[in-house]
């Protein structure tokens, strides 16, 4: 999603689906609603775009009236927005002048020059221009002329969503946190940066971090205790959070948000930013009669709050991390044991030994003797390693590892909540970082992966062999196209329903082509970059050998002749002309044994042909049961070699404009 603050800098947009609104909260209702833009913006070829106003619009137009608290701040909307599918987000700024504007010229100079909308989604309701006396009816007058089309949510549809903003700032004022969260279809969020307190909870044995909350219109909760998480440092924690004056233990009118984290700190986290997710109210603010009974109550909030967490965690669906492994000694003693506190739940930690001939079983074996294995006779490859061991797991998830990848603690735990939260999720990827140097993105996956419409595989934070450094420039949650197979987590029905991955693939591409097929049958592939994991690369085949290029050749072959649906001759003639280069270039560099590797690659793929195109039906689920690639989220109309050798756009946000 791409976020616009200036409305006279608007990139040319195509074939605009358009809706317009405040989507305070971005809850269960505004979402139906962006589901539909995305909808119609796929069926037309266009982009879907969500005008909203900052400041909210009552702010400006009734400044004396602070009755009117927000659901989400301006920053906040944003990261919930970038959880749906749209396109664009326009940031209008909101001011006295713009509300008085003449309906008829607000239409004709902000919706058909500006933005210049071909499709129209609005409410029944939608009020604009000067004393409000725009409407949907206004609307459908310009449509009447050929300017756009209009598609009008009615009053039934909108009583059908049984939600509103409104409602939910009411359960949150109430404390009846639990029901505005259903509402809201995720927790309610208070971001602030940490504050020096006057260290009053942490002088009885609970230490806070104090949030300071920059927007005074941010609806602040009833006053109570809650069971909370939070993210800090780009870190998961659980807690409890206190909202009120503390008149206990001070005099002063003064209001506090305070979370007492349930994990040590070595230090203080003064001005860092804390991301506060409130989940479960556990009583009200109370004045005590002394410190003791103060806490006491304390200790008590403080065991209904584990006892949330630990009954959420009892009711959380297992996973399976497995590891596959193929005389791996030395991966499995470097990397095996950062893998065992890759989450807070109870989860199933499986090497699928793939017919070694080294003594990497006897170590596991000897070294961690709560972690299952399960032996192969012979070596399937990646692919079919996989499939084969893979038969025996029962869990929900399934995380697929490499054996040369570094956990970090609870890695897994955020890919579950997310996966958990919609259930269209087939699969997901957390961040990698290279374990060589781990500032930089790993070459496998980086932040999630993406395609051109030619079939050429790139990555957030990586680009062919450029790999950036990791800024924080790729830390949003996101749709990608593929997620990469050194670390993926994916619902076992669905891996089961595909039959896994293609066996004959080996090695190399096998995950995209899974990916691809996923999201065929209607299921999204996503980033969750505050989940971490640290991969050497190239510890089970070299990146620069000739048969990693055979694979790598071969594979994205077969691949476009399993899944491409439209425009295949177009594909398939710049493939071909593109590839003969490369062999050439390689020809030129005194690279015989990868120009053979590439011709090896091409006749493979010219002679599997037939067989490739009758794998497109799979367990009786036909193309028509697919959806069509041009509209598959993560795959980029544009020719990447061409922007990257010779255009020198190195890095993923260069690439795709």
């Amino acid at each position: 999603m791409e976020v616009h603050y200036n409305i006279d800098q608007l990139p040319s947009f195509n074939n605009v689906v358009l809706t317009i609104g405040t989507f305070d909260g971005v809850h269960h209702g505004h979402r139906i609603i962006l589901e539909q833009i995305v909808k119609k913006a796929k069926e037309i070829n266009g982009e879907s775009v969500l005008m909203t106003f900052e400041p909210h619009p009552r702010q400006v137009v009734f400044p004396n009236d602070d009755t009117l608290k927000i659901i989400s701040t301006l920053p906040e909307k944003i990261k919930l927005l970038e959880t749906t599918k749209i396109d664009h987000l326009i940031v209008y700024p909101f001011s006295v002048e713009f509300s008085q504007i003449n309906p008829a010229l607000y239409i004709e100079e902000v919706l058909i020059k500006k933005i210049k909308a071909k499709h129209i989604i609005i409410g029944y309701d939608h009020k604009f221009g000067l004393n409000r006396s725009g409407d949907i009816n206004f609307l459908k007058e310009y449509a009447a002329k050929g300017h756009f089309t209009v598609e009008e949510i009615s009053e039934q549809q909108i009583d059908q969503l049984k939600v509103s903003s409104s409602k939910i700032r009411q359960h949150l004022l109430n404390g009846e946190i639990e029901k505005a969260n259903i509402q809201l279809q995720h927790p309610y969020v208070i971001t602030g940066v940490i504050k020096r307190g006057l260290n009053l909870a942490g002088s009885l044995g609970y230490p806070t971090a104090n949030i300071k909350i920059e927007n005074y219109h941010k609806l602040i909760p009833a006053h109570g205790t809650y069971a909370a998480r939070c993210i800090l440092s780009g870190e998961l924690y659980e807690g409890m959070v206190y909202i009120g004056k503390g008149k206990t233990l001070q005099k002063e009118d003064r209001l506090s948000i305070e979370m007492n984290i349930f994990h040590s700190f070595d230090q203080p986290f003064y001005k860092e930013h804390l991301e506060i997710h409130l989940l479960k109210f556990i009583r009200t603010d109370q004045i005590f009669d002394s410190k003791e009974e103060l806490l006491y109550n304390i200790h008590t909030d403080k065991a209904e709050c584990q006892n949330y967490f630990n009954l959420e965690m009892s009711e959380r669906p297992k996973c399976t991390i497995a590891v596959l492994n193929w005389n791996g000694r030395k991966h499995l003693q470097e990397y095996i044991g950062s893998l065992i506190n890759s989450s807070k739940d109870n989860f199933d930690l499986v090497v699928i030994d793939n017919g070694s001939t080294d003594d990497s079983v006897q170590f596991i074996k000897n070294n961690y003797p709560s972690v299952e294995i399960i032996q192969l006779s012979e070596n399937y490859g990646f692919a079919q390693g996989y499939n084969e061991g893979l038969k025996q797991i029962k869990t929900k998830y399934i995380a697929l590892v490499n054996s040369d990848i570094r956990g970090t603690k609870h890695w897994v735990d955020p890919i579950i909540a997310l996966m958990e939260s919609d259930h269209n999720i087939g699969a997901t990827q957390p961040k990698i970082l290279s374990d060589l140097n781990k500032s930089t993105f790993e070459y496998a996956g980086a932040s999630g992966g993406y395609m051109d419409t030619y079939g050429y595989p790139f990555c957030r934070g990586r680009v062919f062999d450029n790999c950036e450094n990791d800024h924080g420039q790729y830390d949003t949650t996101e749709e990608i196209f593929w997620a990469t197979g050194a670390a993926i987590v994916v619902r076992n029905d669905i891996f089961k329903l595909l039959n896994g991955f293609d066996g004959d693939f080996f090695a190399h591409m096998e995950e995209v082509d899974l990916c691809w097929r996923i999201k065929k049958l209607g299921y999204s592939i996503m980033v969750q970059p505050t989940s971490l994991v640290y991969h050497l690369g190239g510890g089970t085949l070299n990146y620069n050998t000739p048969n990693k290029t055979f694979l790598n050749f071969r594979n994205n072959w077969w691949m476009l002749q399993k899944n491409l649906e439209v425009s295949r001759t177009r594909v398939f003639l710049v493939r071909i002309i593109l590839d003969i280069v490369f062999l050439f270039l390689n020809l030129v560099k005194g690279k015989w044994s990868h120009t053979k590797s590439i011709v090896r690659a091409l006749k493979s793929a010219y002679s599997h042909r037939s067989e490739m195109a009758s794998r497109r039906r799979i367990n009786g689920y036909s193309q028509n049961r697919y959806k069509t690639n041009e509209n598959l989220n993560g795959m980029h109309a544009i020719l990447s070699p061409w922007r990257y050798f010779v255009l020198g756009k190195k890095t993923y946000n260069q690439i795709i404009k």
